[in-house]
Order: structure tokens, then sequence, then C-alpha cells
């Protein structure tokens, strides 16, 4: 089973963790992490900068994330989820590939293991060659 978390900014860092919301009235977005004393935290983020962990790590060990941005053999692309998968639009060679997607014997084929993250559309949206901004 995938481990379901997210990311979000705070204006100074990204925090990752649950994502929550308190009431219907309270219009903040908050991340609950674990601090590096371990103790359990809420913090504010912006909602433009949350982003839901996709269970796959980079071909170095590095989580992705929607909103990151990946180098593979088919182009450089901006991770997002769509109908219920994880994928990427290439925006210098092929138009769109799926991150992963299940094969016949249930198991899993996961082109990010080829993959390297190179930054992250909020910090870096240079490196995807277009304008694009998460809505």
């Amino acid at each position: 089973m995938r481990d379901i978390r997210f990311r979000g900014w705070d204006g100074e860092q990204w925090l990752y963790g649950d994502l929550l919301t308190v009431k219907e009235n309270d219009p903040h977005t908050y991340i609950r992490y674990t601090d590096s004393e371990g103790d359990t935290l809420a913090r504010t983020v912006d909602p433009k900068s949350i982003c839901q962990y996709t269970g796959f790590s980079d071909r170095q060990g590095k989580e992705l994330y929607e909103g990151d941005i990946i180098q593979t053999f088919r182009g450089k692309g901006t991770i997002e989820w769509e109908e219920g998968r994880f994928w990427f639009e290439c925006t210098d060679k092929w138009p769109y590939s799926i991150i992963a997607h299940q094969v016949d014997s249930g198991e899993y084929d996961i082109s990010a293991d080829h993959s390297k993250y190179i930054g992250n559309l909020f910090e870096n949206n240079r490196l995807t060659n277009t304008n694009q901004e998460k809505e």
C-alpha cells in the first residue's frame, strides 16, 4: 500500500506530513508533521503549494511529489495527479508519460526508477521551459 502524505510550503521551508483542515470556517491549510525533537506540530502552509507524495523515488532515492520536475529518457517534465494516477507532461520530447502503471502480473512498471529529480515547480518554474503554475 502506498504511503499517503503531503508537503506544503510555510513561507520558509517545506513541511512533510499529514494534510489538515481544522474547521469548515477556517480558511487555513495545515501540515501536521514531526519535528527533529519528535514533537508533533501543525503549521499553516500555502494551499497552492500542497503536493501529494507519489509513493515513488527517483534513481537516487529522492522521494517524488506532485510539482516535482524530473528528467527521464523521455524528456523533462512536471509530475501531476490526474484520473487516479501520477504522470508527467514532458516539455521537450514526448508529450505525456505515466510514472507508474499496473501490468498484468499486478506489479508496477515504474518509470520513476529511471528518473532524476531536478527541481520543483514552485521553486524552479524556469526548469519546465513553460510558465505553468499550479492552479
